[in-house]
């Protein structure tokens, strides 16, 4: 009697019993969507055009070398992360492409969430790639139809989950749709538009949302019943909407428009806020802790009419603190002290002064020597650690802004603080505690007249 011994090998396995076209799925539909599928469950995206690619691609690479493959495969992949990423932090893709090159100046593994996207990414790249070349063959001649069907589906239920409608808002916005910013719900562009020698001093808030608990929304406002402050300035509250990125906040604000910063970089537009100020007498400077180069700040500062701008390379001095994160620059309250220092300086004639703030962006670092809130108790008022943290900087920063209002100087200066958009958290728990589509400001209106403090109104042929 001959007893037959039956190999086991790879092509023995689980892959090799499945026909054709559920495997051509698998490898095409269900690998590449590991990554980003799961998003679903914590508020990702929506991204329906890439699911569609991966199938097109693998149709594709049924004639192609194995090296074509991964070279189309690959550019999939880096189409899908541009698309997940722009979404998450309401960019245009063509913004992400533009940053790119400014990857050297970001710390992206300081954030767990790029870290894992990237290892994730990597995993099921290599492990595709293994299955091409194992089962080439079998994929060639695989029927593509249910893998398209499943695609559809797939893309639906993505558009169904996950469709934002501040995304679509911004996407379909005109220059002709309702315009609402802090700057004029507050007054203060029509003000402005006269001037009155008055200092402003505006401080965007890096992804300062509307809390929607009122409670935890009065653990920022509650920093400005001081009595001491109330004594010297009026102090408002409001709220404006946004779309976008902080470029288009700062757009919103500057600008009194919707717009990208692309378009302006090539030409002056003397309309924006600080060209009229410049071309009234007043000194127009910027302010940001981060490097000046990223999304050309550099370049359309000056032709929206910033006469001074004050980034990183030039405000750092050897021995100022860096504050860690994705974005590390210096920190925003060690920014409030050439704050203060431009303020001082201001005798001569008015400033317009535009602060726009660096360490909340996302991930924020929880420091433990950051007690305020006690973040990591048990009975913390804000029970998600990082909304917690971002809460605390927003408290620490608002501290620095009140300091710098309650210094003696002779020219009345109103603040004007407003959020630039809402935080862009990847988790839909952490989204859900922000008022969607809205972004908060506070404006310090000085009580004193020019009159007051003895001081000329600046001239206009300044």
């Amino acid at each position: 009697m001959t007893v037959r011994r039956h190999r086991f090998s790879a092509r023995n396995s689980f892959s090799d019993r499945l026909p054709p076209a559920v495997l051509f799925a698998t490898v095409w539909l269900v690998l590449p969507n590991l990554v980003f599928v799961p998003l679903w469950f914590v508020g990702g995206p929506p991204r329906p055009l890439a699911i569609m690619i991966y199938v097109l691609v693998g149709l594709a690479g049924r004639m192609l070398p194995i090296w074509a493959v991964a070279a189309l495969l690959l550019a999939a992949f880096g189409f899908d992360v541009i698309l997940v990423v722009s979404g998450i932090f309401n960019l245009a893709p063509t913004s992400i492409l533009h940053a790119i090159r400014f990857l050297p100046d970001l710390r992206i593994f300081e954030s767990n969430q790029y870290l894992i996207l990237t290892i994730l990414v990597g995993v099921v790249f290599v492990t595709i790639l293994s299955a091409i070349s194992q089962y080439r063959h079998r994929l060639r001649r695989a029927s593509a139809v249910p893998a398209l069907l499943s695609a559809g589906l797939l893309m639906t239920g993505d558009h169904l989950i996950n469709v934002n409608p501040e995304q679509e808002f911004g996407r379909y916005l005109s220059p002709t749709a309702p315009f609402h910013s802090a700057m004029g719900g507050s007054g203060l562009r029509e003000r402005l538009i006269s001037p009155t020698g008055r200092n402003l001093v505006m401080v965007m808030v890096e992804s300062m949302g509307h809390l929607e608990n009122p409670d935890h929304h009065r653990l920022l406002t509650e920093r400005f019943r001081h009595a001491g402050l109330r004594r010297r300035y009026q102090v408002e509250v409001g709220y404006a909407p946004f779309y976008g990125s902080t470029t288009s906040a700062e757009l919103r604000e500057l600008c009194g428009r919707w717009a990208t910063f692309d378009e302006f970089l090539d030409e002056p537009d003397r309309n924006c806020l600080p060209a009229r100020l410049s071309a009234a007498g007043y000194r127009t400077v910027s302010v940001h802790g981060f490097t000046g180069n990223l999304f050309d700040r550099r370049r359309w500062y000056p032709n929206i009419g910033f006469q001074e701008l004050r980034f990183a390379e030039e405000m750092y001095e050897p021995g100022d603190r860096i504050c860690d994160g994705v974005f590390a620059g210096l920190c925003d309250i060690d920014v409030a002290d050439h704050v203060a220092a431009l303020l001082d300086r201001t005798q001569d004639r008015p400033h317009f002064i535009h602060w726009l703030t660096l360490n909340t962006h996302l991930p924020v670092i929880h420091r433990s020597d950051r007690r305020r809130l006690q973040c990591e108790d048990a009975d913390t008022p804000l029970d998600v650690v990082m909304v917690c943290a971002m809460t605390e900087l927003w408290i620490e920063l608002f501290d620095s802004i009140i300091d710098i209002a309650l210094t003696e100087r002779p020219r009345p200066t109103d603040f004007l603080i407003v959020g630039d958009h809402a935080p862009p958290f990847w988790i839909r728990r952490s989204k859900a505690m922000f008022v969607s589509g809205q972004v908060p400001w506070i404006l310090l209106r000085d009580r004193r007249t020019m009159a007051d403090g003895n001081i000329a109104a600046a001239r206009a042929e300044d």
